[in-house]
């Protein structure tokens, strides 16, 4: 059993190795329009926190004291070291994307298979995940904004499979802390261990004896985060957004509020839940607004994340774990600049997919069913089936949208450069 599932998680990742390689097209060999990553790799594999060489693009890295740093986390120049070395500079770093992207989708596949997903449906939300969402685009469209994204759901995901099968808290905890140095937000998601752990144990002192291995597990990556900062600016605490150069609009905020501030709720939980697209009097009539666009129309299938209102113990920590993770980017100065929907929204991904396969499986939610029932209750039907197309079609205009507006041509004529030319 163990093979057969290695091997079906073997087959989903090179399948979507291959959607994601064929969506990024000749961009593959030419790179994205801020590769910062590579360039904060070839500066650490020589001593250095700050940049060596600047990359073509200045847009939104930090300018401190004479010296040039990337924004964010370390983590994605970390994993790029090894090939950096290999081929210097010049390397592309959207195949880094597209790998880790196609390893997301395998991970999603092997989470659904720990709790009690059908398995058409396991295919069927997979393919949600990977073609469905904005995971698309983030994995193919490249730039050191949208790596970040990628590798922290790959850690994410590998921490809350870890919390739902073996829940070794040390492991758990490990996982999210690689997270945090791709995408500090994500601490919140350690809600998730907490509300499950809780549920299982029902006591405090075995609730205490899970959670210790994972908070010194997970307090292990912030601490050496707050060291990197610390090194860099001279303070733990200053993530240098306040020297970033970048949009007035966004810089100005920044400048007034502070990175997070319950000012910017309103608008966040707009952009997030409601925003529309523009609507234009010629065809194509709708156009994404590159502020944001809600999740739900962005990802129709997430609608059945409204049939999860209950107690069930998946339910409940799925919950926890997708509003904490939620409230620090609800509280962000940027709702994420140029986008298609709502990229942030890929740091509580994996909370998203298990709470639409419980809204759409109930029997999901209580792990329970024998095999047999489950593969009897768990078929698509007709509604959700349609949803997940649309999901899919829409995230298929959204990616092509956003290779013309981030890395300069249209998805068609990308191809044409490489298969005619």
């Amino acid at each position: 059993m163990r093979f057969r599932n290695s091997l079906k998680i073997a087959v989903v990742f090179a399948a979507a190795l291959g959607l994601y390689a064929t969506s990024a097209g000749v961009t593959l060999k030419y790179g994205s329009l801020a590769p910062h990553y590579i360039h904060l790799a070839y500066s650490l594999l020589r001593g250095h926190v700050d940049l060596v060489k600047l990359p073509p693009v200045a847009y939104d890295l930090l300018a401190y004291q004479g010296k040039w740093f990337v924004a964010g986390s370390p983590l994605p120049a970390i994993l790029l070291m090894p090939f950096v070395a290999a081929w210097g500079l010049w390397m592309s770093d959207i195949p880094f994307g597209v790998v880790v992207g196609a390893l997301n989708v395998a991970l999603i596949y092997d989470l659904l298979g720990s709790v009690q997903v059908s398995s058409s449906a396991r295919r069927w939300l997979t393919a949600l995940f990977a073609a469905g969402t904005v995971h698309w685009y983030a994995a193919v469209v490249g730039s050191y904004w949208l790596n970040a994204h990628v590798v922290a759901v790959l850690f994410v995901t590998l921490y809350v499979r870890e919390t739902l099968s073996r829940g070794r808290g040390w492991l758990a905890g490990l996982w999210l802390a690689l997270a945090v140095l791709a995408r500090p937000t994500v601490v919140f998601g350690a809600a998730f261990f907490g509300a499950w752990t809780w549920q299982q144990q029902r006591a405090a002192r075995p609730f205490l004896r899970a959670v210790l291995p994972f908070g010194l597990a997970l307090a292990l990556g912030v601490a050496i985060h707050l060291a990197y900062n610390a090194v860099r600016f001279g303070s733990p605490l200053d993530f240098g957004y306040a020297y970033v150069h970048g949009a007035e609009n966004i810089t100005d905020m920044y400048a007034r509020y502070g990175g997070f501030n319950l000012y910017f709720v309103p608008r966040n939980l707009y952009v997030s839940l409601l925003c529309p697209p523009y609507i234009l009097p010629r065809f194509p009539f709708l156009q994404p607004n590159p502020w944001g666009m809600s999740l739900f129309l962005t990802t129709p299938a997430f609608l059945y994340l409204f049939r999860t209102f209950r107690r069930e113990p998946l339910i409940v920590a799925s919950w926890v774990g997708l509003l904490c993770g939620m409230i620090p980017l609800w509280m962000y100065h940027n709702t994420g600049s140029l986008q298609f929907g709502y990229r942030y929204s890929l740091d509580v991904a994996p909370f998203l997919l298990l709470l639409t396969a419980c809204g759409m499986f109930p029997q999901i939610a209580d792990l329970k069913h024998p095999a047999s029932n489950v593969e009897a209750m768990g078929k698509i039907n007709l509604l959700q089936g349609g949803l997940m197309i649309i999901s899919i079609l829409v995230n298929w205009a959204g990616m092509a949208w956003m290779f013309k507006h981030f890395n300069g041509f249209g998805w068609m004529a990308m191809w044409y450069h490489l298969v005619v030319k």
